[in-house]
This record gives C-alpha cells, structure tokens and sequence, in this order.
C-alpha cells in the first residue's frame, strides 16, 4: 500500500532552502517514489493552511518512506533544511477501499 509524506513548509532563507532542494534531490532518485504535489499557491477550501509550500511525496511503501526520511544522506540533507525553514510533517498510509474494516 502506497505512504505519502506530507509538508506543510514556510521558507525563512530562500538561499539555504535552494541548497536542501538540491540535497534532497540528490537523496531522493535512489528510492522508489515520486513527488505529486510542489505547491507554493495552494487554495484553501476551509479552515487554514499556513503554509508557504505544500509537498505530498508517495512511496510504494511505508517502510520505503520511513527508509528514506532515516537514511543517512536525508539526515544530512534535512540539517540543512532546519537551517532554513520550518516544517509541518507527517507520514500518512494510502486508503485502500477493498482493506478489511
């Protein structure tokens, strides 16, 4: 079942951002996932979005998802992120409507 992680990004330091885009995509083509959704101008529907930038990232799995957030290069990757924004991020499982209740 597919895990997507999800990010809810403000971007202090758009320079030191542009670098952990850099390192994040040098991290990310080793592993099985694609990004659906880079967006700096999402459309709020109801409620509140604050966020500069919303990411959705699938995985095949969550143990593909969890193996790349842990993996030694992200770590080094994501110093440099905290370095230059701040994140809401969470992992979430894929609906499958045929699963067991």
């Amino acid at each position: 079942m597919y895990a997507y992680i999800i990010a809810r990004v403000n971007i202090d330091d758009r320079e030191t951002f542009q670098r952990y885009e850099q390192a994040f995509a040098d991290v990310f083509q080793d592993y099985k996932a694609e990004v659906l959704v880079a967006d700096d101008a999402v459309r709020v529907l109801e409620g509140e979005w604050p966020a500069m930038r919303t990411a959705v990232i699938r995985f095949d799995t969550e143990a593909e998802a969890l193996r790349f957030y842990y993996s030694e290069k992200y770590q080094q990757a994501l110093k440099i992120r905290l370095r230059a924004a701040r994140v809401d991020l969470v992992l979430a499982k894929g609906f499958a409507a045929d699963a067991p209740a």
